[in-house]
């Protein structure tokens, strides 16, 4: 089996395409995953659906984000340490990130059952898309702790340098989710709750993959792993630098209460379901953005630990240059075929009609994303996350959401679309300032 140390020492630009691609596979099955419900919906059942299992969606990302927190934080604590050459403490990591993820999903499991109604009416399942959303809604919400603890391990699978093991355990449960939604929407005609309970089995197949990696696969720190030797100073570290992730998460989806409020009172059901397709599509932009967040993520952490600073710059300024590129591409064959894209998702002609022109706006600028997604990287590799938070902060909170405020009084549906680009421009001025400043400090304290 092949130890991490190659991490620190192979070129960092193959070693990037190496980490990278599988990221970028990983991602892709990711985005396919989400699509393939709003797909089978939007052919089969309706734009009300579409409207329902984005909104859900969103709720259920907010629940299960506890996996992002919980791997983020144990990623980057378990980077550093296997480039410390300290499996002890990687493995120690791992078993307080069990403990973490078994609490909270409990908790949040009965939080979402308790107050059902509230929740889905305030992620926007206002009107006709109610009663859609209360049926996905209640199914999909069992299968959280399997989606948590899924993303949470494949975290720390990318952080030990098996990301083709990662790319595995998403490949799967994507296979079976589009699979089963035919089988249950049209064959068994469950509607909607088929969708639902094709994608809670996916769930379930994910989180048997993982498990079975750990606990019988080629886990490299199954010996030193206790996962009953809770550490609640190393469980405090994690939730530190997973931080900025939660208020990232909770941030975000503040934000999408706030918008989908805005867009009802200009287009009632239709101005949130022509938002819902175009957040689905902005996944699949986001592909090579999340490839080179897998390729120097660990590339970051491990050669922080092992004090190879110079291997640190070259690792960031690379997947800035490289991600620039390919967003900019891809962004080209999004505007070029806007049309094209949204005809497969559905087939009802007046959101075929409008929702390109919508797109084209919102995405004018997202190729500039990549600063942030960088500087993320960047900041919680090395154990910074108040920076990381500053990042998260600067665009979900103190920019996005005023400026939304602002052109939408000011032009109204059209303004809310324009906030998109306009906040993309701003947000990249200052954090591109704060990556660059903290970089230079990390190398003057390195070489003096």
């Amino acid at each position: 089996m092949e130890e991490p140390d190659y991490l620190g020492k192979e070129n960092v630009k193959k070693l990037m395409f190496r980490l990278g691609w599988p990221a970028v596979i990983n991602f892709a099955v990711q985005s396919v995953y989400n699509l393939t419900d709003v797909v089978f919906a939007g052919r089969w059942l309706g734009s009300m659906q579409i409207a329902a299992i984005v909104t859900v969606g969103s709720v259920i990302m907010l629940f299960s984000s506890i996996g992002l927190i919980v791997g983020t934080g144990g990623a980057s604590i378990i980077s550093r340490a296997m480039g410390e050459k300290n499996k002890v403490r990687a493995a120690n990591v791992f078993g307080n990130q069990l403990i973490l993820i078994t609490v909270c999903c409990l908790s949040v499991v009965a939080v979402g059952f308790l107050f059902e109604k509230f929740i889905l009416k305030s992620f926007g399942a206002y009107g006709d898309i109610f009663p859609f959303a209360r049926i996905y809604y209640r199914i999909l919400l069992m299968g959280v702790p399997f989606l948590t603890f899924s993303m949470m391990a494949n975290m720390v699978i990318q952080a030990v340098g098996r990301a083709r093991v990662a790319l595995v355990n998403s490949l799967v449960p994507t296979l079976v989710n589009g699979i089963l939604n035919p089988v249950l929407i049209k064959g068994l005609h469950m509607g909607i709750a088929g969708s639902a309970w094709a994608t809670c089995i996916a769930f379930g197949v994910g989180c048997f993959m993982v498990a079975r990696f750990f606990f019988t696969g080629g886990f490299e720190l199954k010996k030193e792993w206790n996962w009953r030797r809770y550490n609640p100073q190393l469980c405090g570290e994690i939730i530190k630098i997973g931080s900025s992730v939660v208020v990232g998460v909770i941030a975000s989806n503040g934000f999408v209460v706030l918008l989908n409020k805005i867009l009802y009172r200009y287009q009632q059901e239709s101005g949130i379901i022509i938002y819902s397709i175009i957040n689905r599509v902005g996944m699949i932009f986001l592909v090579p953005i999340v490839g080179n967040d897998g390729g120097v993520r660990p590339i970051i952490g491990y050669n922080f630990g092992s004090r190879q600073i110079d291997r640190v710059r070259e690792a960031v300024l690379n997947g800035i240059k490289y991600g620039m590129s390919i967003c900019v591409l891809l962004f080209a064959v999004l505007l070029l075929f806007s049309e094209q894209v949204i005809q497969v998702i559905t087939n009802d002609p007046k959101v075929i009609g409008v929702t390109p022109h919508s797109m084209r706006i919102v995405f004018a600028m997202s190729p500039l994303y990549i600063f942030d997604v960088v500087s993320m990287a960047y900041f919680q590799s090395i154990g910074k996350p108040g920076l990381a938070l500053f990042v998260t902060m600067l665009r979900n909170v103190f920019l996005l959401i005023p400026m939304i405020y602002i052109l939408s009084w000011c032009f109204g549906y059209e303004g809310v679309l324009y906030s998109f680009p306009v906040v993309d421009i701003l947000t990249t001025i200052p954090v591109f300032w704060v990556l660059r400043r903290e970089i230079n400090r990390t190398w003057v304290k390195a070489t003096a």
